[in-house]
């Protein structure tokens, strides 16, 4: 339902990372062959790569293929997560996307509610429709439209 109605658009998670950065793999070496393919092939379009951080963060780096732009979205606003996003994205630029892109470090608000307001900052990023109501009951509705837009 989503790609109907907001249009070529692609999910691909990333394998999960740790920060501090380990120092393997190497950096420019942390996204899987795999996955660069499959960015390859979706480049045109809009992709979601959602990334989790130390098995308790989400955050995401979207690739617009029309605007060639790559943004990055932490809603803890941590700098090392900002360090590593940023990595990870010139990572996918250089090896999986032939133009030339240029990457966005988004800052943030920090949230208490970070799922919904990642989510939420994304609807919102290609849809102006979407809401902007942070309190409590606004972030309680977005929740529902959040989910009935998923189901």
């Amino acid at each position: 339902m989503v790609e109907g109605v907001y249009g070529n658009n692609t999910t691909i998670l990333l394998p999960p990372m740790k920060t501090p950065v380990p120092k393997t793999p190497k950096k420019g070496m942390r996204v899987p062959p795999p996955t660069l393919s499959l960015i390859t092939a979706a480049s045109s379009g809009r992709i979601f790569l959602p990334l989790n951080i130390n098995g308790t963060h989400w955050t995401c780096i979207v690739v617009d293929g029309s605007t060639q732009t790559v943004c990055c979205y932490d809603s803890t606003d941590k700098r090392a997560n900002h360090n590593l996003l940023a990595q990870l994205a010139g990572e996918i630029v250089k090896k999986s996307i032939a133009k030339a892109f240029s990457v966005t470090v988004v800052p943030s608000p920090i949230q208490k509610d970070g799922d919904v307001f990642i989510c939420l900052y994304f609807w919102r990023r290609f849809w102006k429709g979407a809401g902007s109501d942070y309190t409590e009951k606004g972030l309680l509705r977005r929740r529902w439209d959040i989910l009935r837009t998923i189901m």
